[in-house]
């Protein structure tokens, strides 16, 4: 697509913060005029799209216009969700029909679910919020999970992009779900592996030297392994550094009684420790 002349980058920033004062002003006829002008200069404007998605209470209409924000922005997470939510809504309604026990909402509820922030201004076709946690600050950033304003002090950085704390603390506790007892028997199993592993590596280096290395990769998958499996592969908030401590400490104990009996294996036994102690880090991450 041929890109657009300044002048019209311009008209359309213009049009954009033009129909935000009007949406502040309670005109919405002429914010919904400034929208579709906006998308008449350029198709393919998320931002008034999602504009436009504000000011209808029509469940359908609602409907379509995130299904082409969708198809503009497949990752969009204010359209994203606000499918889902009325798809929920919908879902509900069939529920309440066929129990007839609640009263049917209307197309408005459904609208009123939709959450929207409102745009305080743009900056060279940039939308700037304010952060949702803190009125007081204006930002540009936004979850890519739920769409919600965040400052840079509410905001976290993970492997996919920013995302408010809200949203990773809810990952999390998908993710760690392991009980007490989980935790017991893995660093139980670490205390006890690591100390078997650090006696074997001593002396399985005082038995071929340098050739040690090829079996101190083996020896910490086993040794990482065994942890995992004796926690029934359930992960915990810092596990992984708490076995790998253990692991290093009783490893240490391990290596001290085998240079009793295999006093030369103490060099190549420090860095098989050191990689049972990496491996299992990463490994219960």
């Amino acid at each position: 697509m041929a890109e657009r002349s300044p002048a019209s980058k311009g008209d359309v920033r213009q049009l954009l913060q033009r129909a935000q004062v009007a949406i502040q002003l309670g005109r919405k006829e002429e914010a919904e005029t400034l929208f579709s002008e906006v998308i008449a200069l350029d198709p393919e404007n998320v931002d008034a799209w999602l504009g436009l998605v504000s000011l209808t209470e029509d469940a359908e209409e609602k409907r379509r216009i995130y299904q082409t924000v969708l198809a503009l922005d497949p990752d969009n997470p204010i359209a994203r969700e606000g499918l889902r939510q009325l798809q929920e809504h919908t879902s509900q309604r069939a529920a309440g029909a066929s129990s007839e026990v609640s009263p049917e909402p209307s197309d408005q509820d459904a609208a009123a679910e939709v959450e929207t922030w409102t745009v305080l201004r743009y900056e060279e076709g940039v939308p700037v919020y304010a952060c949702a946690n803190h009125p007081d600050r204006e930002t540009t950033l936004r979850c890519n999970r739920c769409g919600k304003p965040i400052c840079p002090d509410c905001s976290v950085l993970t492997d996919v992009g920013y995302r408010c704390r809200a949203c990773v603390n809810e990952l999390e506790k998908r993710f760690y779900h392991a009980t007490p007892r989980h935790v017991l028997t893995s660093l139980v199993a670490a205390a006890i592996l690591g100390f078997v592993g650090g006696v074997l590596g001593v002396v399985v280096a005082a038995l071929i030297g340098f050739w040690s290395l090829l079996v101190a990769f083996p020896l910490a998958g086993f040794v990482a392994e065994g942890i995992w499996r004796a926690g029934a592969r359930h992960r915990a908030r810092h596990l992984n550094a708490y076995a790998a401590f253990i692991v290093a400490t009783t490893g240490l104990m391990g290596m001290l009684i085998g240079v009793l009996f295999r006093p030369f294996g103490l060099l190549f036994g420090l860095v098989t420790l050191g990689i049972m102690v990496v491996t299992v880090y990463r490994r219960l991450r």
